[in-house]
């Protein structure tokens, strides 16, 4: 068995003003937004952006994912970001799902075999 991660930077659709910050002072909110937006005018993701983990566990030719997404991000590079314990979090989450999807798939087996058995049975 095998388990890798992921992490994918993609844009935020979420505009920066106004979801950036709110620290009650509409002077400093308003600086922390122009950085931002200066930031992406640059073309530097990290500045704003939804994150997307996703772990997958791998069993000879089975692949079973599980993603998490979190957007509204704003980090000074994202090597910081994956550092983070927000990411280690999401790579938790994402293990999670993966698990889920694993469970799901021992579920549906069940029901395959029963099934089977019901239809060779009518035969």
């Amino acid at each position: 068995m095998k388990i890798s991660y992921k992490v994918e930077f993609l844009p935020e659709d979420l505009q920066v003003r106004g979801n950036a910050i709110s620290s009650g002072d509409e002077e400093t909110d308003k600086r922390v937004e122009d950085e931002i937006i200066r930031r992406l005018d640059r073309d530097d993701i990290s500045a704003w952006f939804c994150a997307k983990v996703t772990c997958a566990v791998v069993e000879g030719d089975h692949i079973f994912t599980g993603v998490d997404y979190l957007g509204a991000n704003s980090y000074n590079s994202e090597q910081e970001f994956l550092e983070s314990d927000v990411m280690e979090d999401m790579k938790i989450e994402a293990y999670s799902e993966a698990l889920y999807a694993v469970n799901d798939a021992i579920e549906r087996g069940k029901v395959a075999q029963s099934l089977l058995k019901e239809l060779k049975e009518r035969t």
